[in-house]
């Protein structure tokens, strides 16, 4: 699920021993297995955000993280050029643009890598299942959408008990 581009720019995730990039043994080659399945426990595993850091910011942002995600999704990271906004990087590989993601907003908040990587992931979650209810995501059928699909995996991989809150749209009636 994580390409070698996820890997390289998250080299704090990895053990010492994994940073090769051949192996010319079947030990070797049990070892980079092993890093690999530590990586996606870090990188998307359980309770990433749960440390008094990552909560501080978490609670001073979480009214706003939505539109932060938005501001990742159309302008990438800040300082990024065109070819680096996130929606970009989505349209080019699912892997890259969850990647991006979790880079910008850890650019844009100081979350952790780790705890980051889990809004990459939720990113990448709405993009393939929920994109088109998700034009808006602070539209009811993009809520909806994201707990019926998302919900469960951004739970484990941050430790949260939810989703972020958000400010519904008021319902137009004509």
């Amino acid at each position: 699920r994580y390409s070698r581009s996820v890997l390289v720019h998250h080299p704090s995730l990895l053990h010492p021993d994994c940073s090769g990039s051949a192996f010319r043994s079947f030990k070797q080659m049990k070892l980079l297995i092993a890093c690999l399945l530590v990586f996606k426990m870090r990188a998307s595993g359980d309770g990433a955000c749960k440390n008094d850091a990552d909560l501080k910011i978490y609670n001073d942002i979480k009214q706003n993280i939505s539109d932060i995600q938005k501001t990742c999704i159309v302008s990438g990271a800040p300082g990024a050029d065109w070819k680096h906004h996130c929606l970009k990087q989505f349209i080019t590989s699912v892997e890259a643009g969850t990647a991006c993601m979790g880079d910008c907003v850890h650019k844009r908040t100081s979350l952790s890598t780790q705890c980051s990587a889990c809004f990459g992931e939720i990113s990448a979650c709405v993009f393939q299942k929920c994109v088109m209810h998700c034009l808006d995501a602070k539209a009811p059928d993009c809520i909806s959408c994201t707990k019926q699909n998302c919900l469960k995996g951004f739970v484990t991989c941050t430790g949260f008990d939810d989703l972020p809150p958000v400010t519904l749209h008021p319902q137009l009636v004509v």
